[in-house]
């Protein structure tokens, strides 16, 4: 009994260390780093559910579908924020937890409590503020489907239960299907832990064939899906534009590491490394430890030379995040090494350790509350126009906010630019209600030409002439119309 309570102590710590981290994480990065793409996640969430997010044809919208029953938009926002970031905090304490697996630790949640401290203050102090707002807070399509292959390749791959496996397989299936649809890039994970699990256990069991099927089922049955709602070049690879990729996407990675730090890390890694040869065996379950380490290596390695070849992540500029994944891998792996390393130095000095990274990883991320009023974004949007202004057009990063900005402050309020034409049907009513109850009705051209937003607001409402345009700032046009839309 005694033993079990302690089990459950460590277990609930690590939880509330997630919460918590999370929490602070949302508070200190997201008022400076909030963007459209995010914030778009509420406004899809409390206007219009789609299958996939607006624009696009992948990208499963299980994020906005999650709180589409918050109705109150500040809290949706928050809840949308907190839940990516609870999401990529779990991510590393599953990271933790695999790794004590993989030595064979005896005090298992003890061991992953503290690695889970040390991994996740490696992140805060390693990575500058906008990579952490970009992993833990920006996309949820990384962390939750790492979160599901997770727990879908363990209920498949461990030993078949008597009870509830019927129950556990159905509920695999389901979390592959998910993930999939999330991020169909997920799929190399999901064949590469299959691959990795053949070649340790040197057999072909069912749970690895399993894996492999319904992933591979999930990828195709995804693929033709999305076909539906677009035919953007997301599978499409070029050798001639790899070196170049590479070098644009390690630039990038650069920029958002603190160098220093990474220094220090290497440094510090070399030295234990050098303590463990001259004083230390190697792990007991050292097969396991070097075959992790190597297969981590191997998969970073893989990811970055088959999507520095994608054509989308060339259209996208070869963008650092769309190599997160290897990140992920990464970081598990120094999971695996830092608990080799708090295992060598004894129960007493380890917690000590790990107090003083617990200590600094708070003192990093504390400030002081800040609500969403005071956000970058906010102020950005609020330069602008005033809330109440109801209808946008123009920049993609400025409007979105805007009408999240105006729904917070309880104003009807609709999107006319890039990925608005998702909402036609409930914007195109709202502008004929404005025109037969006012007489007219205005929409704000943000950031942007007059062309450009005159045709946003006709690829939504529908053809329509404006009887006036003015000048509200430098960046800032009011358009009016006064007529009804032609049918």
């Amino acid at each position: 009994m005694t033993n079990s309570l302690i089990k459950n102590k460590y277990h609930i710590l690590s939880l509330i260390w997630v919460f918590t981290i999370s929490a602070l994480t949302v508070n200190k990065v997201a008022p400076e780093f909030l963007n459209g793409d995010v914030i778009i996640n509420s406004v899809m969430s409390l206007q219009k559910l789609t299958l996939y997010y607006w624009g696009q044809n992948r990208l499963l919208n299980v994020l906005p579908f999650i709180f589409t029953g918050i109705t109150e938009p500040s809290v949706n926002l928050f809840m949308v924020l907190f839940f990516t970031s609870t999401c990529f905090y779990l991510l590393l304490y599953y990271f933790s937890r695999i790794a004590v697996k993989v030595l064979g630790e005896a005090k298992s949640d003890e061991e992953a409590l503290k690695v889970f401290i040390l991994i996740s203050a490696l992140y805060v102090f390693i990575f500058k503020p906008f990579a952490i707002f970009e992993m833990s807070l920006g996309h949820i399509e990384y962390s939750l489907p790492a979160l599901l292959l997770i727990f879908a390749s363990h209920n498949m791959l461990q030993k078949p239960r008597r009870r509830n496996n019927f129950l556990l397989y159905i509920v695999s299936i389901l979390m592959i299907f998910i993930a999939t649809g999330l991020n169909p890039s997920i799929l190399i994970p999901f064949i590469f832990v299959a691959i990795g699990s053949i070649a340790f256990r040197k057999r072909i069991g069912l749970g690895e064939l399993s894996l492999l099927a319904i992933s591979g089922v999930s990828f195709f049955t995804w693929n033709n899906i999305s076909k539906k709602y677009g035919d953007m070049p997301y599978n499409v690879f070029e050798i001639r534009i790899l070196l170049a990729g590479l070098e644009k996407v390690l630039d990038g990675l650069l920029s958002v590491i603190n160098l220093p730090t990474l220094l220090i890390l290497i440094l510090l890694f070399s030295l234990i490394k050098i303590f463990n040869l001259i004083y230390f065996k190697y792990p007991p379950n050292n097969n396991l430890f070097y075959f992790c380490s190597n297969s981590l290596i191997i998969f970073s390695a893989i990811w970055f030379l088959v999507f520095s070849a994608s054509r989308w992540v060339e259209m996208s500029l070869f963008v650092w995040r769309y190599f997160i994944f290897a990140i992920f891998a990464m970081l598990f792996m120094l999971s695996i090494y830092f608990l080799n390393f708090i295992e060598k130095l004894g129960n007493v000095k380890s917690w000590l350790l790990t107090g003083i990274i617990f200590t600094s990883v708070c003192m990093s991320l504390a400030s002081p509350m800040i609500l969403f009023n005071e956000y970058k974004i906010f102020h950005r949007v609020n330069s602008y126009t005033e809330p109440g202004s109801s209808l946008y057009a123009g920049d993609y990063w400025v409007v979105w906010p805007s009408v999240l900005r105006d729904m917070m402050h309880g104003h009807e309020a609709y999107g006319l630019t890039f990925r608005g034409d998702a909402n036609k049907s409930s914007a195109g009513e709202y502008f004929r209600k404005q025109i037969n109850q006012h007489g007219s009705v205005s929409v704000f051209c943000l950031n942007d030409k007059i062309e450009n937003c005159m045709n946003q607001v006709n690829s939504v409402v529908g053809p329509i002439r404006p009887i006036s345009t003015i000048q509200i700032s430098d960046n800032v046009h009011k358009i009016e119309f006064t007529s009804l839309i032609k049918p």
